[in-house]
């Protein structure tokens, strides 16, 4: 009787084990960031930034000058397209509105507009 009870009870109940899939590397609930930003999505975002920039300048300073040329170097940030494509393409609408209000209020204010 001493032996008996020196010896663990059996557990009754014991929960079942799951297979577990064999898969490489560790278990995560994403997939890995499989696209780095190229060079050329970088000069996109900093020509669409440079060009949205010029375009609010436009409207306080030489609108003839400025607004061309910045929606030339919006329009290429498009052309490059990439990560940055919707940054380049509000850049050319801000560029558009900023030399039109820019030449609009030029006028009015009887100010040089090149």
């Amino acid at each position: 009787m001493a032996a008996a009870a020196r010896t663990p009870a059996a557990p009754r109940w014991t929960a079942p084990r799951l297979a577990r899939p064999e898969h490489e590397g560790s278990s995560v609930s994403v997939s890995p960031v499989d696209d780095r930003q190229s060079p050329a999505d970088s000069v996109a975002g900093f020509l669409a930034t440079i060009a949205l920039f010029a375009g609010l300048l436009s409207i306080f300073y030489r609108p003839v000058r400025i607004g061309p040329f910045a929606l030339v170097v919006a329009l290429i940030a498009v052309a490059i397209g990439g990560r940055h494509e919707r940054l380049a393409t509000a850049a050319v609408a801000a560029v558009t509105v900023g030399w039109v209000l820019g030449m609009s209020i030029a006028v009015l204010t009887d100010n040089p507009l090149y």
